[in-house]
């Protein structure tokens, strides 16, 4: 279980990271050459729910178990599953493979931690 407590704490730091990345560089999102204003504004409200989110998902499951933390994992995925609809429109491999990944590791948490916490 640890391990994957672990895995789930990378996901969700490497989610929280790339929100910290939106705003130093947010032309890497939309592969152009310099941001718009409207483009920066953009990646501030993704940084905006990308960093606390991220980092509620990936230290939550150390300290705390059951119903709470599996719906924070859940609608961490769900988050990850808008990217990757919205990243698919874009054609962003990186950002698709990243948040196919990180939802993943965020449902098999919950579930690992919905199952236990039910024992």
């Amino acid at each position: 279980m640890l391990v994957l407590i672990i895995i789930n704490a990378i996901a969700g730091i490497g989610s929280a990271g790339m929100g910290a990345v939106a705003v130093v560089r947010p032309q890497l999102f939309s592969q152009s050459e310099s941001s718009s204003t409207g483009e920066t504004l953009y990646a501030r409200m993704y940084a905006a729910r990308a960093i606390p989110f991220g980092l509620a998902a990936a230290l939550a499951p150390f300290w705390w178990s059951g119903p709470t933390v599996v719906i924070l994992l859940v609608a961490a995925a769900a988050a990850q599953v808008i990217d990757i609809m919205l990243s698919l429109k874009s054609r962003l491999t990186g950002m698709i493979i990243g948040a196919t990944v990180a939802a993943t590791v965020h449902v098999v948490a919950a579930i690992a931690i919905g199952t236990i916490g039910a024992a």
